[in-house]
């Protein structure tokens, strides 16, 4: 029984870790695309910025029900922190059409600060991988 726990834990956090790479890839994408906004990008600039902040909190929700699987399969473990990047329609709005820099660096901001707490998790996720493989004998 609990080395089949282990094997469900283990996938779910192999799930957790590509969605989390996922997060990463496309944080990346966002913020270099945001730094090209500011710089005086063009619409189709500000609207790839938003799609891969759309693309990034698919897989932050995919990260999320994976570590919960995970959690459910082997700990009573808490994710701690709210990774999803909310922005306001309004400030999609104004950042989209009316292209002012105050409204590309709020936005700019966000997407650091998700990026820094992707990263920080990484390590940890891949620690825990690396130990379930280890345990599940995978």
């Amino acid at each position: 029984m609990l080395h089949k726990e282990l094997n469900r834990a283990y996938n779910a956090s192999l799930k957790a870790q590509n969605a989390l790479n996922e997060v990463l890839y496309y944080l990346e994408q966002a913020k270099d695309f945001g730094i090209l906004d500011m710089t005086g990008g063009k619409l189709i600039i500000s609207l790839s910025k938003y799609k891969s902040i759309e693309k990034a909190n698919s897989y932050i929700d995919e990260f999320t029900r994976n570590m919960k699987t995970f959690a459910r399969e082997l700990f009573d473990m808490r994710l701690q922190g709210n990774l999803k990047i909310e922005i306001s329609n309004f400030l999609r709005i104004t950042d989209i059409y009316f292209d002012q820099m105050a409204s590309d660096m709020i936005v700019q901001k966000k997407i650091y600060n998700s990026l820094k707490m992707a990263e920080e998790l990484k390590p940890k996720v891949d620690d825990i991988v690396l130990k379930l493989k280890e345990l599940s004998g995978n």
